[in-house]
């Protein structure tokens, strides 16, 4: 079992590298906006969220995440996170049960077009912007 912890801007191509390396029908996915997509009935393109979907979607994906990693120390699975803003907090304790980190950063021009080309909300061009700004 291992547990890889995908971070980067968005649009760095985090869940395209998540589609490559897990195994569909056995490891576990935990993505924000495929969990609130499927909360709110959501084309999985969808990056736009409101509020009573992102309270609810941050309580659903640390339960999932929680349960996952406990999963994953009694089955012959993988889990994958994705998540875009780490805490020390959070690298921490990741790094404590022996996590794989990955940071994917194509670079803010990539990004940035990436951001426009796929028509993300502006708040993921914010997003983007103060990920490059930490």
């Amino acid at each position: 079992m291992t547990v890889y912890v995908i971070t980067g801007p968005p649009a760095a191509g985090k869940s395209a590298w998540v589609r490559e390396h897990a195994q569909p029908g056995r490891d576990i996915t935990i993505d924000y906006d495929t969990l609130a997509n499927a909360l709110t009935a959501q084309p999985a393109d969808n990056h736009s969220h409101g509020q009573h979907t992102h309270e609810l979607t941050l309580t659903v994906r640390r339960t999932a995440i929680q349960g996952a990693l406990k999963l994953a120390t009694m089955l012959p699975i993988n889990v994958f996170i994705i998540d875009s803003y780490l805490s020390p907090t959070a690298v921490a304790q990741y790094e404590e049960i022996g996590a794989t980190l990955l940071t994917l950063d194509p670079g803010k021009t990539v990004v940035m077009d990436r951001c426009r080309e796929t028509n993300r909300p502006n708040h993921a061009i914010t997003a983007a912007e103060r990920w490059y700004q930490r």
